[in-house]
């Protein structure tokens, strides 16, 4: 049976054209690569990611780990990346915890779980600062953007005179996602974490850089426009740029679009200005202090006069004149205020960048007019903006960009055709009449159109093909069909070739008419029914 199978699917296979062959082969081969890929993937254990985005030194850890331990494990081709049999995951990233992996970037405080005994106060110093920038890349890794970081230390020397003393500086490397970008109060935060994490490190001794070498501090820091001129032209035209945008927008919303054309100049001022003024009040006064002094004296006692010790010039001494006669003594007093005066210190510190003059000019477009000559040709006359209009205008641009005459601000507006407004009203009426036109009002019906055509031509040129090389059999397979057995009707067919069809009854009586033995077999199979 089984050869017969085989003979006959040779028969088949050998009646095949060569395309058919192929197709056979091919399919065959697909669908045995497709049983065993199955086969594999079903008897395969599923992988789970147990660490990414790991470093070097990380990812180099954790593989070790998994081969000591026998563990299956699977690199990504970047290598950051190990994944490991999905039911033995959360087991295997407690072992790891325990075994202080993965590190996160560098060494930390655990440097100091295991001290040698004799290590000197030097080793200690260089133990403590690699731990410290190892701890503080750690938490800098923690930010969404960061992928890996560095942290480089320079510790503040010690001593004895402060004037000599070196500041600490601290230095930041960082790699970022692809498409991330830090924005500057980020930047910011790594600033000030690092500069309240090491001692005497203050926050303008930091540098953040990127691993594309693009500097990510601010190299003024606090102290915008004083030292590059290119920042104060940055920041004078950003804020040209901002008043012009915001008269333009307010005057093409009015007039419609390309209507106006401004331009604003700043004169700005950066000089640095401190003052410190005191001014006194003389009228707003209070006591402070108040001391009196009295002395009174009632005896006959004379009174000594003169300076003491001094000889007079007429050679004679000094005596103590005598009290006049009924004189009971003398009284003196002595009297003292202190006042404080009102007054105000005030320290002022003028802003950088003020503005001290803006310089103004806006030409606005008038309107325009269809016009119709003698000959039939159509043109635009200009039409130009009132008095009122214009001064409204006016008013509108001193509000939006806050004019000041006494700060000498100048303002010109001006009312003139556009060369441009021509060309847009010819290619404008251009439009209007195009085939382009005709096809965007059309576009509805010719998309359906298209679509039609392309099921049409799919069918014609694709499934028609495909159908009929499928359906079409060739000699081949007719030789084939007719080495397959016949059935009873073919072969009745064929032995009743030529002659007329005749009904079943009759068929019988001529059977019986020539072969008595078949009615003998009959009456035997109706006896033992």
């Amino acid at each position: 049976m089984s050869d017969k199978m085989m003979d006959q699917v040779k028969t088949v296979y050998g009646g095949l054209n060569l395309t058919k062959k192929i197709s056979i082969l091919l399919t065959l081969a697909i669908t045995i690569s497709c049983l065993v890929f199955i086969m594999t993937w079903a008897g395969s254990p599923n992988y789970k990611v147990l660490y990414s985005g790991m470093n070097s030194e990380d990812a180099g850890s954790v593989v070790a780990y998994l081969q000591e331990n026998n563990i299956p494990f699977k690199i990504t081709a970047i290598g950051n990346s190990i994944s490991i049999p999905e039911e033995i995951v959360d087991e295997t990233r407690i072992k790891l915890a325990a075994n202080g992996l993965p590190q996160g970037g560098g060494v930390g405080f655990e440097i100091f779980d295991d001290t040698k005994i004799g290590m000197t106060e030097f080793s200690q110093n260089i133990n403590y600062q690699r731990a410290l920038q190892g701890e503080l890349s750690r938490t800098i890794n923690r930010f969404d953007e960061i992928e890996n970081s560095r942290v480089h230390i320079v510790m503040a020397s010690k001593t004895i005179f402060e004037e000599t003393q070196q500041p600490a500086t601290a230095s930041v490397v960082i790699k970022l996602y692809p498409g991330r970008k830090m924005s500057a109060n980020k930047v910011q935060s790594i600033i000030h974490l690092l500069s309240s994490a090491i001692p005497g490190l203050k926050p303008e001794n930091v540098t953040v850089v990127d691993n594309n070498g693009n500097m990510l501090t601010d190299t003024n820091q606090g102290q915008p426009f004083e030292k590059s001129s290119d920042d104060q032209l940055a920041y004078q035209s950003k804020i040209e740029m901002s008043l012009e945008n915001r008269v333009k927008t307010m005057i093409e919303t009015a007039l419609g679009h390309a209507k106006a054309a401004v331009r604003i100049s700043c004169l700005m001022d950066y000089q640095k200005l401190e003052k410190t003024e005191e001014m006194y009040f003389p009228e707003n006064r209070v006591i402070r202090s108040e001391q009196h002094f009295n002395e009174t004296s009632s005896s006959n006692e004379p009174i000594p006069v003169g300076i003491p010790g001094v000889i007079k010039n007429d050679g004679t001494k000094d005596e103590v004149e005598p009290l006049e006669a009924g004189a009971k003594g003398y009284q003196k007093n002595d009297q003292t205020v202190n006042y404080e005066i009102g007054k105000v210190v005030s320290h002022i510190i003028e802003p950088i960048g003020k503005m001290k003059r803006l310089s103004i000019a806006v030409i606005v477009d008038g309107t325009y007019r269809e016009v119709t000559d003698e000959s039939g040709n159509k043109s635009f006359e200009y039409i130009q903006r009132t008095t009122d209009e214009m001064d409204k205008l006016k008013n509108i641009v001193k509000t939006a960009v806050n004019f000041d005459d006494k700060r000498g601000d100048i303002l010109e507006i001006v009312n003139m055709p556009f060369e441009t407004a021509k060309t847009d009203f010819a290619a404008e009426e251009s439009t209007k009449t195009g085939w382009f036109s005709k096809l965007g009002i059309n576009a509805v019906y010719i998309k359906y159109g298209l679509a039609v055509m392309i099921i049409l031509l799919t069918f014609m040129f694709v499934v028609r093909p495909i159908v009929a090389w499928l359906t079409t059999a060739t000699f081949s397979n007719r030789d084939m069909i007719s080495e397959l057995p016949k059935t009873i009707n073919e072969i009745e067919g064929n032995m009743y070739s030529g002659q007329k069809q005749i009904s079943f009854q009759n068929q019988a009586n001529d059977i019986f008419s020539k072969d008595g033995s078949s009615v003998e077999l009959l009456k035997q199979w109706l006896t033992q029914s």
